[in-house]
């Protein structure tokens, strides 16, 4: 709520300070074609275009929020303590419904923002223009009032803190539970806690020394490089969750050479791709984000033509598959 309220406070601004108002606004965007979403053409050839293609970012955005929101630790927390299944799905569906409005007004004021400083004849400072992302803090800081910057900004704060002390603490969780108590059974609470908060404070460290490096590093917009890093380092998880929940003659055997395939095609891909090395004319040629988009399905057709071929250990899966789920929950009915 306060990331959206910020939101409308800053397109208010926007919106309304140049002379004509928002008419003004939006005809001078629109002329100049920022509220566009891309080329709506499918074909192979978009694919490797270094312009905005409307799918490209439709299906990587829908896999990248769909890993997150299936797989991330810190989503998952938020189900477990619903009080019903219901109440969890109805958490997903408000999170799911609030997010494109929440886009498109971030995406909005991107557009608007232009338009305004072509309304205004206003010039921006070298240091301001190298990277696109400056934009919106130096509006923020020059053209409103102090008290209202006081209040998007302690909005800001907050919405940070809210996001990063859940991912915080699914991490700690995470390492304490998966990890350290496996390896240390006989730990006692106080250590497991002790554990547990260490987790918290280097993650936080690494978090804040992240920050300063993308702030320092000089790139074009930082939430295509959050969302090109994510579908990176979150490929194929989404396939491997998949293999297991929508399958039944998946093997961990199959899994792990699935695993291998995907990785080796994302260290291919990175390393010539968005690293540039050349590697004789085998080289990754798609927009960065299409490492994602392939990943998943790479990992679970090799994951599934593993598990038939080679066969392996297929662990009970009543009730955790799509196909015994059902069953399983009418039983529990039945009890």
């Amino acid at each position: 709520c306060s990331v959206a309220v910020t939101a409308m406070t800053v397109q208010g601004g926007i919106l309304f300070r140049p002379e004509g108002g928002p008419e003004a606004v939006l005809t001078t965007a629109w002329e100049a074609g920022k509220l566009g979403v891309g080329t709506f053409q499918p074909s192979w050839e978009n694919l490797f275009s270094k312009e905005p293609v409307f799918w490209v970012f439709a299906v990587s955005g829908l896999l990248h929020f769909g890993r997150a929101y299936i797989t991330e630790p810190n989503m998952v927390q938020r189900y477990l303590i619903a009080r019903t299944d219901r109440e969890a799905q109805r958490g997903v569906l408000a999170g799911l419904f609030s997010c494109v409005p929440i886009w498109i007004l971030f995406a909005f004021i991107g557009s608007s923002l232009w338009a305004y400083y072509q309304l205004t004849g206003g010039t921006l400072p070298p240091e301001v223009l190298a990277k696109p992302d400056n934009i919106l803090p130096y509006f923020i800081v020059t053209q409103l009032p102090p008290g209202v910057i006081g209040l998007i900004l302690a909005a800001i704060l907050a919405a940070a803190n809210s996001s990063v002390s859940s991912d915080l603490n699914s991490m700690a969780t995470v390492v304490t539970q998966d990890f350290f108590i496996r390896a240390r059974p006989s730990s006692t609470d106080r250590t497991r806690l002790l554990v547990g908060r260490s987790v918290v404070f280097l993650g936080g460290f690494l978090c804040v020394l992240t920050a300063l490096l993308l702030i320092s590093s000089r790139v074009k917009a930082l939430v295509e490089l959050i969302i090109t890093l994510g579908m990176i380092f979150g490929g194929g998880i989404l396939g491997l969750f998949a293999l297991g929940y929508l399958t039944r003659r998946a093997t961990r055997r199959g899994a792990y050479l699935g695993m291998c395939c995907c990785l080796v095609f994302i260290l291919w891909a990175v390393l010539t791709g968005p690293l540039q090395l050349d590697f004789g004319g085998w080289n990754f040629t798609m927009h960065p984000v299409m490492i994602g988009v392939i990943s998943h399905p790479l990992l679970f057709i090799t994951g599934y033509l593993a598990s038939l071929l080679f066969g392996g250990e297929r662990p009970p899966l009543d009730g955790l598959t799509a196909w015994s789920r059902g069953k399983a929950s009418g039983e529990l009915a039945k009890q």
